[in-house]
């Protein structure tokens, strides 16, 4: 339980004059002091953090809200694994990395699918410095790789917005097992979240469905981590997904060897 203590104080005064003819300074003693509204303090709607109250995430939008605004202009490595087994031990492998010194300097890498055919999983990597982007792309065949220049958007819309869906999808859930605990990373607070149970947003069938979370007391998910089980027609499986956040304000971004060897030098900082 988080309890919030408003100290108030009120100093404000006015004058014995009727705003015309002659006024006198009669000194402090002719002052009289105003009447004293009594108000009724509005209570802090998340009392934990920004959506979370100590029964869990109670506004998910709220919280995505504040998780965007804590990653604006901030420096952090920030990483997703995923992974899918028809047994309860899931491996998980690293499908994004991103290294962001700023909204338009960072460095980004994910595996994607190409290819309609026969689709296959490539590597695709972004460089975006001074809001100016490179990217090398697999080719259509993947038999050769093209580097090129391409529109830049900022580091907050491009990585932000995966975290936000992640959020969205996982931690806007319901749960009787649910326990926000206090603790501290950095010597900063933040509350973990832990959840069994409930469903999971978009989808089916969902059963032994874990959640744990990590967020700091301004909203910003410094972790998330899920895991459950999908029964589908074509039998069931096992899946896991995690983010996380390190070297937060501490990261900086230098140029990959390829965006070197395309422009024949580094781009200017």
């Amino acid at each position: 339980m988080v309890t919030l203590v408003v100290l108030a104080g009120c100093g404000s005064f006015v004058g014995s004059g009727d705003g015309g003819g002659d006024q006198t300074d009669a000194g402090p003693e002719a002052v009289t002091p105003a009447p004293v509204p009594e108000t009724t303090p509005t209570p802090d709607p998340w009392p934990v953090a920004p959506g979370l109250s100590t029964n869990g995430v109670v506004n998910v939008d709220a919280l995505v809200a504040a998780h965007l605004r804590a990653v604006r202009d901030q420096s952090y490595v920030w990483r997703e694994w995923r992974g899918t087994s028809p047994s309860e031990t899931v491996p998980l492998e690293l499908r994004q990395r991103a290294r962001v010194e700023g909204e338009d300097t960072y460095t980004h890498w994910m595996v994607r699918t190409v290819g309609s055919r026969v689709p296959m999983e490539a590597n695709y990597s972004q460089y975006v410095v001074d809001g100016a982007g490179y990217a090398e792309v697999p080719s259509y065949g993947l038999n050769r790789t093209v580097r090129r220049s391409v529109q830049a958007t900022g580091a907050t819309e491009r990585i932000g917005t995966e975290t936000a869906v992640a959020i969205r999808l996982y931690l806007n859930r319901s749960s009787d097992r649910t326990t926000v605990s206090r603790t501290s990373v950095d010597g900063q607070r933040y509350y973990r979240v832990e959840s069994e149970g409930g469903s999971v947003v978009a989808v089916a069938n969902p059963s032994n469905v874990t959640v744990s979370a990590l967020v700091s007391a301004d909203g910003f998910v410094r972790s998330l981590s899920v895991r459950y089980r999908r029964d589908a027609f074509d039998g069931t499986a096992w899946v896991r997904y995690e983010f996380a956040y390190d070297s937060v304000g501490e990261t900086t971004v230098d140029p990959p060897d390829w965006v070197t060897a395309r422009n024949g030098t580094a781009p200017a900082r």
